[in-house]
């Protein structure tokens, strides 16, 4: 095994190596040094881990949360960036559901409508996120997100 170049330990196997050798000793492999371990310390990793864990626990679960007009804003843009991810979402579903065939000719047919009603109340949510309609902010198509079509 030949140590990497970039590796930080690299010279001193090298340097062990060659002076294993001058001295008549056995042949050295360097995977036979102990390298010294890189990365970043357990004692940075643990207050990130445990920022990571407060935030998500202050998150709490989307769907108990009251909609408000940053979410149907929020909504719209997802719908109108993500909305082509019904494609593949009627595909699978009509796949799983019927067989190739059917994934193939009605998937593709339906997955374009739908893409299309997506687009069209994306937009909508877009424009119209500072009024509460419908009453609530509440979402029009379920569901609310195009990523949660595959879950």
């Amino acid at each position: 095994m030949r140590p990497r170049l970039g590796h930080p330990g690299a010279a001193a196997i090298v340097e062990t190596c060659r002076a294993r050798a001058a001295t008549r000793r056995p042949a050295c492999d360097p995977a036979d040094v102990a390298a010294p371990t890189g990365g970043i310390p357990v004692s940075r990793i643990a207050p990130a881990l445990a920022l990571c864990a407060f935030f998500a626990l202050l998150s709490g679960p989307r769907a108990a949360a009251a909609q408000t007009p940053a979410h149907k804003l929020g909504r719209g843009a997802a719908n109108l960036a993500f909305g082509i991810m019904e494609l593949p979402a009627e595909i699978a579903y009509e796949h799983d559901r019927r067989g190739p065939l059917y994934a193939a000719s009605l998937g593709f047919a339906r997955g374009m409508g739908r893409f299309v009603t997506r687009e069209i109340v994306g937009l909508y949510e877009l424009v119209t996120f500072p009024a509460p309609v419908p009453r609530g902010y509440r979402p029009i198509l379920s569901p609310a997100y195009p990523w949660d079509l595959f879950d």
